[in-house]
């Protein structure tokens, strides 16, 4: 699911619909302020993951949830973008109702921070990477070093797939969205 959420949706608007990699937020306007934006933000919830999973394990547990670049672009780059009205029901079933709703909220927060720039850098990497580890160790989901290969892999093989598209197709680099 992480390389099709990244691999299909950039075929899909490059090849087939003819859309700039801009559309899902892939694009060089606007990078230092959601960058900057993004680091900022991440700053802000640091503290409380920090204080929610202490301890020498954070390291691995914030690489793994770095790698997850699938899930920001899957959801807010081509989903909220292409109906504009997806916010996490896929998470029903996998958390407690309680839990839900601080998805939900998150969801929501965190589609209004894209929508601010249209960036995927105002949320990727430093904003997803710590309130994804937050959700993920409330959920008892704690990754250590075994997990992080494969996350690695993961991310690398989603980043070639938006690669390739931009050198084999410039034309879908940085038009406006």
């Amino acid at each position: 699911m992480a390389i099709l959420g990244v691999a299909f949706p950039v075929w899909y608007l490059a090849w087939h619909k003819e859309k700039p990699l801009s559309w899902p937020g892939i694009t060089r306007n606007r990078w230092i302020p959601s960058l900057i934006a993004g680091i900022i933000l991440a700053a802000l919830f640091l503290p409380r993951l920090v204080a929610l999973y202490p301890g020498p394990g954070l390291l691995p547990h914030l690489i793994v949830n770095g790698c997850m670049f699938w899930e920001p672009f899957f959801v807010f780059g081509w989903l909220l973008l292409s109906f504009d009205r997806a916010f996490g029901a896929y998470h029903i079933g996998t958390y407690p109702a309680g839990g839900i709703l601080m998805l939900l909220i998150v969801g929501i927060i965190s589609g209004c921070i894209f929508g601010a720039t249209s960036h995927i850098l105002i949320l990727w990497p430093f904003v997803w990477t710590v309130s994804s580890a937050m959700g993920t160790a409330m959920r008892g989901m704690i990754f250590n070093w075994d997990a992080v290969g494969i996350s690695v892999a993961i991310l690398l093989i989603s980043l070639l797939a938006i690669g390739y598209t931009l050198k084999v197709n410039p034309g879908r680099s940085s038009a406006p969205a």
